[in-house]
């Protein structure tokens, strides 16, 4: 009986002295700093509050309101410029101030739409629809005498490419639903915008990816890598 209280007392003994042991070893790497940070534990030294990287929008991606900025942004106040809806003082600069929210309001009423100053789905869509008729009005894209054609993948296709680069000199690029000028626009990009290629029609048209559908590019306005 004696032998196993000495034997309990000098295992208690031994681990209570590692664990001793074990402490100070763990304070003098802290100290030293020996140490690596988990990704999952916030040590409160301020690096969860780092910035993240800005995300270029595409224009009709996300829900616009007074007070936001992005590339989106401006690509409405170019388009509101455009149709005449004139921003004196700031211009398009990207930030949805006041002066973008009463020009934004105008468009709406003169569109019929509710007045309530967010660029929703509907304003985009009549946002495109006007600048549409715009384009058609100047001429700015030549006409197409043969109907367009079905958006097709070639039976030979090229090599698989990663993307493809909006490239232009004159301005903003349309994307559209199909492989020509005659489906309806999805959106207007400025040069060097990058997107996911898809595929190749036979006619020379990009297939990309827009705000998660396939949309189409003229192989002029576009340079696949």
């Amino acid at each position: 009986m004696m032998r196993t209280i000495v034997d309990t007392l000098m295992v208690q003994s031994i681990a209570g002295g590692l664990l001793i042991a074990f402490m100070l070893l763990l304070r003098k790497l802290c100290a030293e700093k020996h140490w690596y940070k988990l990704t999952f534990i916030n040590y409160g030294d301020g690096s969860e509050d780092a910035v993240p990287p800005a995300i270029d929008y595409v224009l009709g991606s996300r829900l616009l309101r007074k007070g936001m900025t992005g590339a989106d942004v401006r690509a409405m106040q170019e388009l509101l410029m455009q149709l005449g809806y004139e921003l004196p003082e700031h211009g398009a600069d990207g930030d949805f101030g006041s002066e973008t929210l009463k020009a934004l309001l105008r468009f709406q009423r003169a569109e019929e739409l509710e007045a309530d100053g967010l660029y929703g789905s509907l304003t985009h869509a009549a946002l495109m629809d006007a600048v549409a008729d715009d384009d058609e009005g100047r001429k700015d894209e030549p006409v197409q005498e043969l109907a367009p054609e079905e958006p097709a993948v070639p039976e030979e296709p090229e090599p698989v490419r990663i993307t493809a680069v909006i490239v232009s000199e004159g301005g903003k690029v349309n994307i559209r639903t199909g492989n020509g000028t005659g489906y309806t626009r999805i959106t207007s990009v400025a040069p060097g915008t990058v997107f996911e290629y898809v595929a190749t029609a036979v006619n020379g048209w990009h297939a990309v990816v827009v705000n998660g559908q396939v949309g189409w590019v003229s192989g002029s306005y576009a340079k696949v890598n």
